[in-house]
């Protein structure tokens, strides 16, 4: 246990604390002897593998000027969602059954972010 002065609080590094990445931890700090804790953050659980996941489409070329390819497998439609970097979404477009390419020439140049929502995927591509 760490005590400083009242009014004082140690600085942790919270990649040295080797919380397990698979559930949500509380993190307390004491500040005095007689073992006062207070919670200072909920830290929810992000592991390599999410970060890592494969996703099953991948859009080129990026970065894009004026058409971008979203190959998908199977012959279904599915509705594409362009997002700027906002959040807000700029534009809609349909790929799947053979139609993997989006105009995105209208695009301001910057980050977007294309998400099919019914196949849970979601990936950057840069406009030039």
């Amino acid at each position: 246990m760490l005590l400083l002065p009242y009014g004082r609080l140690p600085l942790i590094c919270l990649d040295s604390l080797d919380l397990p990445a698979n559930d949500i931890n509380t993190i307390t700090q004491e500040f005095n002897a007689a073992g006062y804790a207070l919670p200072a953050y909920e830290c929810l659980g992000l592991s390599t593998k999410e970060i890592m996941k494969e996703q099953p489409v991948s859009v080129y070329p990026n970065p894009t000027s004026d058409f971008l390819y979203v190959p998908l497998k199977g012959s279904k439609e599915e509705k594409a969602e362009i997002y700027n970097m906002e959040g807000r979404k700029v534009m809609d477009a349909v790929v799947g059954n053979g139609k993997s390419q989006i105009n995105v020439s209208n695009l301001q140049p910057g980050d977007y972010i294309v998400t099919i929502k019914s196949l849970e995927i979601s990936t950057k591509f840069i406009k030039k």
